[in-house]
């Protein structure tokens, strides 16, 4: 008996101990309140999860704490998802692009040929290029130098912005040759969210190319850094991207027989051993550009209409009831049925207007302000030069040159837009705008034969509108023009539209789109004007008129496009074999 005893109390301490293990920190259950609900030594309700265990008291404590080992470390579930998008430089509006952490063609991103090599260029990764397609080339930039690095040099609207659920880190290392002729370049990104509507990130750039010749090398690096803010009436977006381009001048080599005719020579040469005409040239652009644009939203919010399934549902009366104190439960039960029916109106009513019913903020009117500033500097470094190298010699010595312009730009542009869709008459947006542009630039200049730093200041301001329809599936087109009214480039205008329809053809989406633009644009200063030790040219150029249009046609599953297009081009702007800028009609 007593042996049966002593078992019967080694099981139920058995059964104790594990219920022990598993009691609840801070304050246990108690009992429950006059409607059942469990609560905690002060009346405070309690937590309980599908079980029925209690899972927080009536403080917050977490009541599984307390017999459980807390030095195993969690699994965290770490959130993944992200997209991101460009916007254009005018308005900042966005257009959502695909994010794939390897890209299609990879291997080919780095090639300064460009992927499908339709690039010619200097045979070094960082050397200017310039494409072989003629309706591939953009005009001149405000600052030329820096157009033949488009492919390092990135624009605020083909830069990336990313809202991603966790931090990401992407980074890619492209590499080739050895340590006397090869070829680096390492790329980091980098994006977080503050929340869910603002974020930031960065993107770091260096390339580096030793160059298959003597003196040819290039050096080349980019930080970029933004933020954006994305709220219903407010929205931001902040950039500053930050270039360093140096590359080397050798002026090819001294005998191209070294490369037609190696047998008339002695000896074999290699790329590296073959003599160049320039040693100690360089050619540096420096280049910052910051970037804020923002807007104010004027609109409404509309209740999203939920299925059946998603709506909230009505609780049960006697669930309703015990919202109610004693007191007023006491007087709800003797009452008539008049009175209990005019409670229940009331509780239900009160339940539904709890209830978060989602909303979606729809904009009628924003008010935009966008800022641009950029700043760049063009140096040419000479301390051995072959006499007679250089056809003209304007001053100084050509074995110690230091040729140097400056140039800035300050751009504000203002806006008012009437948004697309706030109601269903308004099936497009419609923009009006107005900016003001200062530009600046420092030269070499002769004064009395004494070379001097003169500046260059112009103005301009414009205006003009766009017209656009971004919603829905099937008909997409977008209409701007402005045209400048005072100013350094007064009577240019530029008017580009671009249009697209999709429809579904078998197991595939046709897209059929079109684009066409008409310009008439003033060249660029250092077109018009350009000072250094070996060029040398103020020239009253006339404006540049171009014409274009052009059609595509693309199958979304097979990604297979086919283009056509046409371009007519007066007064086009060129440089002639003198170095000098000329057009058909000007210069």
């Amino acid at each position: 008996m007593r042996l049966k005893l002593t078992f019967f109390l080694y099981i139920c301490l058995c059964m104790v101990f594990p219920a022990i293990a598993q009691m609840p920190v801070g304050n246990p259950i108690y009992g429950t309140d006059a409607y059942g609900n469990p609560v905690d030594a002060n009346g405070n309700p309690v937590q309980l999860d599908a079980n029925g265990n209690p899972v927080v008291d009536g403080y917050g404590n977490d009541a599984y704490t307390w017999g459980r080992d807390t030095t195993q470390a969690e699994e965290k579930i770490i959130p993944i998802g992200s997209y991101a998008w460009n916007i254009d430089e005018r308005f900042g509006n966005i257009t959502p692009v695909d994010v794939d952490t390897l890209p299609n063609n990879f291997q080919n991103f780095n090639l300064t040929a460009g992927p499908t090599g339709q690039y010619n260029f200097l045979g070094n990764l960082g050397s200017p290029r310039l494409s072989r397609l003629f309706m591939d080339r953009k005009p001149y930039s405000n600052f030329i130098f820096a157009d033949p690095f488009d492919y390092f040099y990135t624009p605020v609207n083909e830069f990336q912005f990313t809202n991603t659920l966790s931090p990401i880190t992407n980074l890619s290392y492209h590499s080739c040759g050895n340590k006397q002729d090869g070829e680096d370049r390492l790329r980091a990104y980098f994006a977080s969210n503050i929340n869910k509507i603002s974020g930031i990130g960065f993107k770091l750039d260096y390339l580096y190319g030793r160059g298959y010749y003597n003196n040819q090398a290039t050096s080349l690096f980019n930080g970029s850094l933004y933020g954006y803010y994305l709220d219903d009436r407010y929205n931001m977006h902040a950039w500053i991207s930050v270039n360093h381009m140096r590359m080397g001048e050798n002026g090819g080599i001294e005998n191209d027989d070294y490369i037609t005719h190696p047998e008339d020579f002695t000896r074999s040469y290699g790329s590296r051993d073959i003599p160049t005409i320039l040693s100690e040239n360089w050619n540096r652009n420096e280049d910052q550009t910051y970037y804020l644009t923002h807007r104010y939203n004027l609109g409404f919010y509309k209740d999203i209409e939920l299925p059946d399934s998603l709506r909230p549902v009505m609780p049960a009366d006697s669930v309703l009831l015990k919202g109610l104190r004693d007191s007023l439960l006491t007087v709800y039960q003797k009452a008539d049925t008049a009175y209990q029916h005019a409670v229940m109106d009331s509780l239900r009513n009160d339940f539904m207007a709890k209830q978060d019913n989602p909303q979606d903020f729809i904009p009628v009117t924003s008010f935009i302000h966008t800022l641009r500033i950029r700043n760049a500097k063009h140096t040419v470094y000479s301390y051995d030069t072959p006499d007679h190298y250089y056809a003209d010699l304007f001053y100084g010595d050509p074995n110690n040159m230091s040729d140097r312009t400056r140039g800035y730009s300050i751009q504000n542009t203002l806006g008012i837009a009437l948004r697309e869709g706030f109601n269903k008459w308004a099936k497009a947006g419609l923009t009006a705008f107005a900016s003001h542009e200062y530009r600046h630039y420092t030269m070499p200049d002769l004064n009395g034969g004494n070379k001097i730093i003169r500046s260059y200041s112009e103005n301009n301001i414009s205006v003009g509108g766009q017209l656009s329809k971004r919603e829905g599936k099937t008909l997409h087109y977008d209409v701007t023009g402005e045209v400048t009214l005072l100013g350094e480039d007064v009577g240019q205008f530029d008017v580009e539209g671009r249009a697209d329809l999709n429809f579904r053809l078998f197991k595939d989406t046709v897209q059929l789109a079109a684009r066409a633009f008409v310009k008439n644009l003033n060249p660029s200063f250092y077109m018009r004007h350009y000072h250094s030790q070996f060029a040398w040219w103020d020239n009253d150029l006339n404006k540049e008129f171009r014409t274009r249009i052009e059609g595509t046609l693309s199958l979304k599953r097979t990604r297979t496009a086919l283009t056509v297009g046409v371009e007519n081009i007066k007064n086009y702007a060129y440089f002639a074999t003198d170095k000098i800028a000329y057009n058909d009609e000007g210069g």
